[in-house]
């Protein structure tokens, strides 16, 4: 599949980590075979073989089965006819966690406004075993906090640490991020940390926290609209990967301490919130982020339009996240303390929701069954997080919905997915991790 474990791309003692890092089997099919704790019979073999077609190759080229097709060993219809191509990848799953027979008993945990029940839950799909956590979060001392590290973007650390790091009673994952080897580790979606986003790209489901401890759910369209005199500037993303030339980015210091620039444009730097410099920009430049501003670029067709007005050096400006007009979610933007997205969404206005978003339409994402992390919103306001080691995505439309979730997304799962309640790691990801929802409660 072309990883090297002379030039450090794994090492043979820890080869079922990476396999669990790169999608290739869950967590806790990794786990089952460490641990000796079940055979592995030639099903199990056959479907690891399944699996490892499936999967992209180390550069991202191809899938091991297209790879193989590309040589002709056999064709591409073959190929398709098997589901080894054009089907999404498939994650191994240990035979011993498939089709549960005898449910785990009923465990119990509770500390006042937050409580954890891990049981196995009948569905009309199959069982499925989870650890379910339910959170007053209106409750005195509650707090909900989203959390990159070091608050910066392409940060990752060991879940260990961000949780020997934290007092928080629960952490668990958040949103979806480049995760691969020569990825940059960007997240996908919102993600906004004390009140402040740190990346702001509109499209995805998201669940917003306020201070006093409300949960929105919904897909806010949020510009940054910068501020100053009689002028505003909107800002279409914030810290975004994307430039184009009628796209309008704002780069804050948690993208890092400079921008490169991929279009021609304009750039307006804004350093203790005064406008310092306006600038025509190539792609190929560089601007550097002042540490205590941000730095605003437009593409030429984005100031080509009769509404932008030039930056004025010596403007005072103010940045502030709003909602489009279009939008319907109806997120209190100004009360907004935290926010993670994810999907695709699993539970809508009381339903199971089946729409698929762009980007979440792959196997892995719908009918692979593999380590999964969900967040669900209960009619009474209450937000329940759900993590297991095994299930499909419609498994887990139909948990969130038996768990009274009137609201309920699928954040990042796999390799990903980590659970830690009361400072004890419950599911350790295969991977480091960027992005954490965490729960406080005093």
């Amino acid at each position: 599949m072309g990883y090297d474990d002379g030039a450090g791309d794994f090492t043979f003692a820890a080869s079922l980590d990476k396999a669990v890092e790169i999608g290739m089997m869950t967590r806790a099919s990794a786990d089952c075979i460490l641990q000796k704790q079940y055979a592995l019979h030639r099903g199990d073999l056959v479907d690891l073989s399944v699996s490892a077609l499936t999967t992209p190759l180390a550069d991202g080229s191809a899938t091991l089965a297209e790879s193989l097709a590309k040589k002709g060993v056999f064709t591409w219809e073959e190929g398709r006819a098997q589901g080894l191509i054009g089907g999404g990848q498939e994650s191994y799953v240990h035979s011993s966690l498939r089709n549960v027979s005898a449910p785990i008993p009923e465990q119990s945990a509770s500390s006042g406004a937050v409580s954890r029940v891990t049981k196995t839950y009948a569905l009309p799909s199959g069982s499925v075993s989870a650890d379910v956590i339910t959170v007053d979060t209106s409750a005195p001392g509650v707090s909900v906090r989203a959390a990159m590290v070091n608050q910066k973007l392409g940060a990752s650390a060991p879940f260990s640490s961000i949780v020997s790091a934290s007092s928080a009673d629960v952490i668990v994952n958040a949103n979806f991020f480049a995760a691969y080897s020569g990825q940059d580790k960007f997240p996908v979606g919102h993600v906004m940390a004390d009140g402040t986003f740190l990346h702001g790209v509109s499209g995805l489901t998201s669940f917003g926290f306020t201070g006093s401890g409300a949960v929105y759910v919904g897909r806010p369209a949020v510009f940054f609209y910068v501020r100053g005199g009689r002028n505003s500037w909107a800002c279409y993303e914030m810290n975004s990967k994307t430039q184009g030339s009628d796209l309008s980015v704002v780069y804050t210091p948690a993208f890092g301490g400079s921008v490169p620039i991929k279009i021609d444009g304009t750039a307006a730097t804004v350093a203790g919130g005064v406008i310092t410099d306006v600038r025509a920009v190539t792609a190929g430049e560089t601007v550097a982020i002042p540490a205590n501003g941000y730095v605003m670029v437009f593409g030429n067709d984005f100031t080509s339009t009769s509404w932008y007005r030039v930056p004025a050096v010596g403007t005072s400006v103010t940045l502030t996240p709003g909602l489009t007009d279009s939008d319907a979610s109806g997120f209190p933007m100004e009360e907004i303390t935290a926010m993670v997205s994810g999907g695709p969404r699993l539970v809508e206005n009381g339903a199971i929701c089946t729409t698929l978003e762009p980007g979440f339409q792959e196997a892995r994402f719908t009918s692979a069954v593999t380590s999964r992390t969900a967040l669900g919103k209960l009619a009474d306001g209450k937000l329940v997080i759900v993590s297991t080691g095994s299930a499909s995505i419609q498994q887990l439309r139909e948990l969130m919905l038996q768990l009274g979730c009137v609201e309920a997304v699928n954040l990042d799962g796999g390799g990903s997915t980590a659970l830690a309640y009361q400072g004890k790691l419950i599911r350790s990801p295969g991977r480091e991790l960027t992005t954490t929802l965490q729960i406080f409660t005093h």
